[in-house]
């Protein structure tokens, strides 16, 4: 502001400083700028009280944290851009040796076991419906049977080039009958089963800690009184740039993340969801 002489009232005012002629491209500028991002432009009386408060060097900076401020405050009127939501295509492995033996499934001989027959057929029968599925990234438990599953069903979008990342909270909680007990990844490299499928070299075990298996939780805490292993795996979604997830599962870890939503989950049969703020949300029928 400047200070000027008023004689009929025998006192000085205060009047905004002219904009210097160079001001008035920043002024300009700071509305293309406004336009390029889709957002209308603050009043050019806000621009000037900006210009004039942190000076040419800073204005454009200060203009673009108002738009910013006004689009959080205001999203009605400002819309940014949403972002896509992250969705997931959950699916529970074929049905598994111990799953067929029943009863006698607490057998020593069942220690991370590889698919049935059946489980096999069920993991062929998907192929065709997985491979034409658009995803950025396939997420698998460490357990024999659901890489088995993902290494027959998604053998396409594995030869596309699709991401596969063996992610230890996503391992079935809940019971620690011997098909729940995970092997070091040396041992399911050496299966006799996963060796024989093409494509067990494109999975990415890193996730798994160097001291994997040990010291695995395995049992299921009640809701409310600890953390889930699913929300440890849940937190790491949210951090990936994927927006369309695959996930090769179990029963139990799949009721986990889900809140307790899912009920039943069958073997072999997709079911779509997304990420919320709360958790996940499931967008089937």
């Amino acid at each position: 502001f400047w200070l000027k002489f008023d004689p009929l009232t025998m006192s000085t005012v205060a009047l905004p400083t002219p904009v210097e002629p160079p001001n008035v491209e920043l002024l300009e500028a700071a509305r293309q700028a406004c336009v390029a991002a889709g957002v209308p432009a603050p009043e050019d009386s806000r621009l000037r009280d900006l210009l004039q408060q942190q000076g040419p060097e800073k204005f454009l900076g200060a203009v673009e944290g108002l738009v910013v401020r006004r689009l959080q405050a205001k999203p009605g009127l400002f819309q940014a851009p949403a972002q896509q939501p992250q969705e997931l295509i959950l699916i529970r492995h074929g049905k598994s040796l111990a799953q067929e033996a029943k009863r006698s499934r607490t057998q020593p001989q069942y220690l991370d076991c590889a698919l049935a027959s059946e489980g096999r057929r069920q993991a062929e029968g998907i192929v065709e419906v997985v491979n034409g599925m658009e995803v950025d990234l396939i997420v698998v438990s460490p357990l024999a049977r659901a890489l088995e599953t993902c290494l027959v069903a998604a053998e396409g979008l594995i030869c596309r080039g699709i991401p596969v990342v063996v992610h230890p909270n996503i391992a079935e909680i809940g019971s620690a009958i011997p098909e729940n007990q995970p092997r070091k990844v040396g041992q399911l490299l050496r299966d006799k089963t996963l060796s024989r499928l093409p494509h067990l070299n494109r999975v990415d075990f890193s996730r798994l800690p160097d001291t994997w298996p040990d010291h695995h939780q395995q049992r299921l805490p009640k809701r409310g009184m600890g953390r889930q292993p699913t929300d440890d795996l849940l937190q790491w979604l949210r951090q990936q740039p994927a927006r369309r997830v695959l996930i090769f599962g179990h029963c139990n870890a799949f009721k986990a993340l889900s809140g307790g939503r899912l009920t039943e989950v069958p073997n072999c049969v997709p079911i779509p969801a997304r990420v919320t703020a709360e958790g996940i949300e499931l967008t089937g029928a």
